[in-house]
């Protein structure tokens, strides 16, 4: 019979506390996410404060984070310095385009109608017509396009307005050249066409593309390139920088905006080029300011030993494990950032070609992190870089094994057969087996099934329904 008894033991064991469990937690937040959690403790939290504004840090950038902690004898936080890191060690501001319409409507909840108004105001125009303009931009889309008819916006005008479509039209054209370029279009030939004519005349390929906007974007868009190179009587290199500006142009122009509010994209980091090699930072805007109230801690100083302020000693407590989370957040994101910025080189000068391949394992091993730790990381989080906002998910991908050859990530050799397909003759398109052989003569050794799969995934159908679509009815 076994009876009841009691031993002592030793043993060692990880426990999850309060502290580790929000830090994890704040870890995985999206920038926006971040700032919901921080509101919601602000509210509740008198210890802590936003700080609107303040100076700028010792590298030329506001610090991000601020602790008017105890003095050192006093803090029982490790002394921790809350100043935050500059992965890039200094130097300029991140360098965005100040003029794009984009950064501008997602810097504001302004309406595209608003920011039209507001150009038509600064227009030197006459009464009927300023008239004539705000009918014109009420009757644009959410896309930057005109949904009314012209007639029936000079028939819409106030009584003593007495004006006729040619003088519509004529307003019409003034917002035409408002930012951003080619709103308030009929058509989607009209919106390109505007945006081309502001072209500089030497841009290649820029009469050919007018050409093409105005009467073959329906073949251009069915793969039809032999009839309008025929038509145009254009060479190769000609019908090759016509297609590249059009491409380059903005079909929805008013699409940022959309008359809508939205939850707007931040970005954690900002990648940038410097002495020649591809860095990254942090966004300032990705974390909020805050400090603790200088007066309530005052006030838990002066009481100490005393129970009469135990409720705000526990908020002040809270404050800084707060604030320490947050700079760890911030430290750790940077890291993972900066090591899959310096592995992924190549790929922000060459493009997705030259993706390599990456996976958690490699980055935790060269941060001496763990796996779980970098996928917290990689989570919602977003690169703002030359290339377009970017998930820090994207950057990894699995590397397809060639034997003797190197390896190439699934992402690059998805790119290779994608650019293959754009390039192929319209007459005689690539079948999968033939793509898999021209990957195998540069390096590239990928199964004709494989090749399949990839193609299926980018939504690329086969090469006998390519060649149907391409050819003329």
């Amino acid at each position: 019979m076994i009876k009841p008894g009691l031993q002592l033991g030793l043993g060692q064991q990880l426990t999850m506390t309060p502290q580790l469990r929000q830090a994890l937690k704040l870890l995985q937040f999206s920038a926006l996410e971040l700032q919901e959690n921080v509101n919601e403790v602000l509210a509740g939290n008198v210890m802590l404060e936003p700080v609107e504004s303040g100076p700028d840090g010792a590298d030329g950038e506001p610090d991000r984070i601020e602790a008017d902690a105890e003095p050192a004898e006093h803090q029982d936080d490790g002394g921790l310095d809350l100043d935050m890191p500059d992965f890039a060690g200094g130097g300029d501001g991140w360098s965005g385009d100040p003029d794009a319409w984009r950064d501008r409507a997602a810097a504001s909840e302004e309406s595209l109608q608003d920011y039209l108004l507001w150009q038509l105001r600064l227009s030197p125009m006459s009464e009927d017509d300023f008239a004539i303009g705000s009918a014109l931009i009420d009757s644009i889309d959410d896309n930057g396009y005109l949904r009314a008819d012209l007639a029936d916006i000079a028939t819409g005008l106030k009584p003593d307005v007495s004006v006729g479509p040619a003088e519509v039209e004529a307003v019409l054209h003034r917002i035409q050249a408002f930012d951003p370029l080619g709103v308030g279009a009929r058509s989607l030939a009209e919106c390109l066409s505007v945006q081309l004519a502001a072209c500089a005349a030497t841009t290649p390929g820029k009469a050919a593309a007018l050409a093409i906007a105005a009467k073959y974007l329906e073949a251009l868009g069915a793969g039809r390139r032999r009839q309008i190179q025929d038509e145009l009587e254009l060479d190769d290199a000609t019908f090759a920088a016509a297609t590249a500006l059009i491409h380059s142009l903005d079909p929805c122009p008013g699409a940022a905006a959309g008359g809508t509010t939205a939850d707007y994209l931040v970005p954690d980091v900002l990648v940038e080029r410097r002495d020649g090699h591809w860095q990254c930072r942090m966004n300032p805007d990705s974390a909020p300011r805050l400090r603790i109230n200088p007066l309530y801690e005052r006030c838990v100083r002066d009481s100490r030993g005393d129970g009469s302020q135990a409720a705000l000693r526990q908020q002040l407590d809270e404050a800084r494990w707060l604030l320490r989370s947050i700079k760890m957040r911030s430290e750790t994101l940077l890291r993972v950032a900066g090591a899959i910025v310096a592995h992924q080189q190549d790929f922000f000068d060459f493009g997705e070609e030259a993706m390599k391949p990456l996976g958690l394992k490699s980055i935790a091993e060269r941060l001496k992190m763990h796996e779980s730790t970098v996928s917290r990381v990689c989570a919602n989080k977003v690169m703002a870089t030359p290339r377009g906002m970017l998930e820090f998910r994207y950057f990894f991908s699995n590397a397809v094994s060639n034997g003797a050859m190197e390896d190439h990530s699934a992402t690059a050799i998805r790119a290779m057969i994608r650019k293959l397909i754009a390039d192929e003759n319209a007459a005689k398109p690539l079948s999968d087996s033939r793509i898999s052989a021209v990957l195998k003569n540069q390096g590239v050794d990928v199964a004709r099934r494989t090749v399949a799969k990839y193609r299926e995934a980018l939504s690329i159908p086969p090469s006998h329904l390519r060649k149907q679509t391409h050819v003329e009815s």
